[in-house]
């Protein structure tokens, strides 16, 4: 589908073609690594077994990034995945001199899974590949103009969608409405990243990619991160500024020295600062809300922060170390010997573990989570008893693993997901059929990130939710067939009047005698 843009004669975009980087050497030195870091894992103590298991899902994962593209969309993703769910933990362990099956109650049939499961996933991203062979399957190349009317129009949605869902969320309760106009607002809750991503890439374009930064751009990432705090999301307020480098990087295909030391700082601040913050403005914690946040907590918060700042620090120092959830769940995540909330973020191996012992030793959990994700998808007032509560939320309460009640959604990942679903089959065939909608809906207007802001976009949306282990089979479900597919028709709409409004305005300034500056010098 071609985009009504092309129409305008604006500045054109760098497009690059292909479907990513594809380097003999880089292969070589990623496999040169892996057999390295296998010695370092049997000299540590580990089982032969489990440091090959290691190794061979590795060299799947290389051999898969080197057909699709290292640069591509899935590339990144699965990269990503790859990282949270082993890359991190097995260096970690390597540098600490654990061995790499200590602290996992299952480790063989643990590492089995995410071999199986990850393989399955790169099964579907190399079948991707083969169909689309690097083609946009629409097309968009906007005018330097038309992305100023894209960041204005996505940022109004996206504030218009927060403030709905912030109205209906019950704030003072701390409770949450499903159904009608939330519910509905809810599937573009992402949008205002379009914003970003077009705003940074117009400046880019304007300036011969000289230049990254504007007035606009800094107003809409300090909203972004505020509202981040405001929905007491970690993603929420980290997003915005990876979007950012990752998205100058994706149109310079480099970073600049200040972009790195910059990405370097932010990362710091996050880590030590932000991450407990946010935690602190958690509600609940362990009272039976854990991830609402009342009207009266944001005040306290900030109140007591500008008020008190030595308590404020002595309480976010003790926030750094706090188990919000002492139940066997959080006992489980202790891969590296203690527990840490930010490491565990990108350990899944353990989340894993906990989950697949539990299967292991007291059955499946059954075909809910499959039921659950199409139930999902039918209207509350067609269904309005449809599943409120999290799949990782009942899974850990069936095998006794949280407090019974306990709303925290925990992150448990989409392979531990699959097995305790189906064991092996769910394993082998479910992350195929769910990454094969999935890879093939977020690349359709194109699979390359370099030189292509549609390909960020979607990139990010689906960082911490595909690549971070946020996933599960219901929510899989509800993201293939619903959320994408109304999120792409709700782009092409954006792109739309955005083209509309542009040419309107080169209209009516071609009548006064003047050009908008995106078009000057243009015939």
């Amino acid at each position: 589908m071609a985009s009504p843009s092309n129409r305008l004669q604006g500045s054109p975009l760098p497009i690059a073609s292909g479907p990513g980087v594809r380097s003999g050497n880089i292969v070589a030195a990623l496999i040169i690594a892996s057999m390295l870091l296998f010695v370092v894992q049997i000299f540590d103590g580990t089982s032969l077994y489990f440091a090959f298991m290691v190794f061979v899902t590795f060299v799947v994962t290389i051999l898969t990034l080197s057909y699709i593209g290292f640069t591509s969309v899935a590339g990144i993703l699965i990269s990503f995945l790859v990282f949270t769910y082993l890359t991190y933990s097995q260096i970690a362990k390597a540098i600490l001199d654990q061995p790499a099956d200590s602290n996992l109650l299952s480790p063989d049939i643990t590492i089995a899974v995410l071999f199986v499961g990850i393989t399955s996933v790169c099964m579907a991203a190399a079948f991707v590949s083969f169909l689309l062979r690097g083609r946009k399957v629409i097309s968009i190349e906007p005018s330097t103009d038309t992305l100023g009317a894209v960041r204005n129009i996505s940022f109004v949605i996206g504030l218009a969608v927060t403030a709905v869902n912030l109205y209906y969320s019950k704030s003072e309760s701390g409770d949450v409405q499903y159904g009608g106009l939330v519910g509905i607002t809810r599937n573009f809750s992402y949008i205002i990243y379009l914003s970003l991503v077009a705003e940074t890439w117009r400046v880019l374009t304007s300036t011969g990619g000289q230049k990254s930064m504007s007035h606009s751009l800094n107003l809409i990432l300090l909203v972004m991160v505020f509202l981040g705090f405001i929905a007491n999301s970690k993603q929420g307020v980290a997003a915005p500024v990876l979007v950012y480098f990752i998205t100058s990087m994706a149109y310079r295909r480099r970073m600049t020295r200040t972009q790195i030391i910059s990405l370097f700082a932010a990362l710091f601040i996050g880590i030590t600062f932000v991450y407990p913050a946010v935690n602190m403005m958690r509600a609940g914690r362990g009272q039976g809300s854990a991830t609402g946040l009342t009207a009266g907590q944001v005040s306290e918060f900030m109140i007591r922060a500008i008020s008190d700042p030595a308590d404020f620090f002595k309480q976010w120092d003790e926030e750094r170390t706090y188990e919000f959830d002492t139940a066997l769940f959080t006992q489980g995540l202790a891969y590296l010997g203690r527990y840490s909330e930010t490491s565990s973020r990108f350990m899944l191996i353990a989340n894993t573990d906990v989950i697949v012992n539990s299967v292991v030793t007291l059955g499946p959990y059954g075909w809910t989570s499959v039921t659950d994700g199409f139930a999902l998808l039918l209207p509350t007032s067609l269904y309005p008893d449809k599943p409120r509560i999290g799949s990782a939320d009942l899974i850990t309460w069936h095998y006794g693993l949280r407090t019974w009640g306990l709303e925290g959604f925990p992150t448990i990942g989409l392979f531990a997901d699959c097995f305790a679903a189906l064991e092996w089959p769910g394993v082998i065939f479910v992350p195929f059929l769910c990454s094969l909608l999935f890879l093939l809906e977020i690349q359709l207007f194109g699979v390359r990130l370099s030189g292509n802001f549609l390909a960020v976009y979607f990139t990010f949306r689906e960082f911490f939710f595909f690549g971070g282990g946020g996933s599960v089979i219901s929510s899989m479900i509800l993201e293939n067939i619903r959320q994408i597919p109304l999120e792409i028709l709700m782009i092409i709409a954006i792109f739309n009047i955005a083209d509309m409004l542009t040419v309107r305005r080169a209209r009516l300034s071609a009548k006064k005698g003047t050009l908008p500056a995106g078009n000057a010098g243009k015939p």
